[in-house]
């Protein structure tokens, strides 16, 4: 993976959380753009390069909140780990089997947050349960802007340097030749 790109990536997804996506907001959700980058270096970067990219954008994304630092690395390390488990069983290059693991990358972090707030405030604090409701559609609202996100990402594979996949299951990577 080229680091330079990445970071270049990062910066300008940034940039675009903070500018667009509070006039994004849709009934309280707004989409987690930075997220969608994190599932998309999961899916197709080398394991360990993914997780030290999510560790990044977490911390980058802890310095843009006022919660505890850690919270966003840690939730959005964690997410890209759930993903590098899965990823070999999945058709990486569909662009809806992507929008389907933000999907449920959005509902982990979310459920990261509401565990690490009920921890602080209690199981009973009244605002957990619209805390709740607004992750619920925040994660679906991510996974919806994800699909043009990570279209543009896609064509970008070459410039960040991840690999394209090979097929290896079943023995298809013997097929290369223009024999068969």
């Amino acid at each position: 993976m080229r680091w330079f790109p990445f970071i270049l990536a990062l910066l300008i997804t940034m940039t675009g959380q903070v500018a667009f996506a509070p006039r994004l907001e849709l009934g309280g959700a707004w989409p987690d753009a930075l997220l969608i980058l994190v599932v998309y270096f999961a899916l197709h970067a080398v394991p360990g390069d993914a997780l030290v990219a999510a560790w990044i954008v977490g911390i980058l994304a802890d310095l843009m909140t006022i919660e505890r630092m850690g919270l966003m690395a840690t939730s959005y390390a964690l997410a890209a780990g759930a993903v590098l488990v899965v990823r070999e069983g999945l058709f990486r290059e569909s662009l809806a089997v992507q929008a389907v693991v933000v999907l449920g990358a959005g509902f982990l972090v979310r459920g990261i947050w509401l565990i690490y707030r009920a921890a602080l405030y209690g199981w009973f604090d009244p605002a957990w349960r619209v805390l709740a409701v607004d992750g619920f559609w925040s994660a679906v609202y991510t996974a919806l802007w994800s699909i043009p996100m990570l279209a543009v990402l896609w064509r970008m594979r070459d410039v960040f340097g991840v690999a394209r996949r090979r097929y290896t299951w079943a023995g298809l990577e013997k097929l290369e030749s223009a024999d068969v």
